[in-house]
């Protein structure tokens, strides 16, 4: 009868194991990138229609208590903020599926698997969508070549390192 209770708790143990497992490897982090490249200036003269962005709103996202961005259809971002008029965007997409992957150090990525999310929204503003690319390869590569790095995407990666709060780590005491 004990053994059958010990037998029963490691086996919930073990499922609970695997069912945290197959949760966090279903996770994946997309990052929208807007910038003045990808804004819609004049809706009207777009190559994009009316029906194209409104026939269906799929979410609004808050940024903070002031922001907020709306994700329409063909994920059409509408950006808005206090006392400004709204923008819409054609944002630069790249999505991240969870691996041992070192962005997974990230302190607000891990607030958001903590709160068992699993398609986590990253909205970077003003930042090239170059830099966020040669973020993602520097932050698991190699920074052999990080002399190569012009000013700005360094700045624009230093921005992208503070909006995710990015932690040292024994495997990587640096970045």
């Amino acid at each position: 009868m004990v053994s059958n209770k010990i037998l029963e708790k490691k086996l919930y143990v073990l499922l609970l194991c695997i069912r945290f497992i197959l949760y966090i490897s279903s996770s994946k982090v997309v990052f929208f990138v807007l910038n003045d490249e990808n804004c819609i200036t004049d809706l009207c003269h777009s190559d994009i229609n009316f029906e194209m962005i409104f026939k269906e709103n799929n979410s609004a996202e808050w940024i903070n208590e002031e922001e907020k961005i709306t994700i329409f259809k063909n994920n059409i971002l509408r950006y808005e903020a206090p006392s400004k008029q709204p923008k819409y965007y054609n944002p630069n997409i790249h999505t991240l599926h969870h691996r041992n992957n070192m962005l997974f150090n990230s302190k607000l990525i891990k607030k958001h698997l903590d709160s068992k999310r699993t398609n986590i929204k990253i909205f970077l503003k003003d930042i090239s969508y170059p830099a966020l690319l040669l973020f993602l390869k520097l932050i698991d590569n190699s920074d052999s070549f990080i002399s190569q790095i012009n000013l700005q995407d360094f700045l624009d990666i230093l921005l992208i390192i503070t909006i995710l709060d990015i932690e040292k780590t024994k495997e990587r005491d640096y970045f």
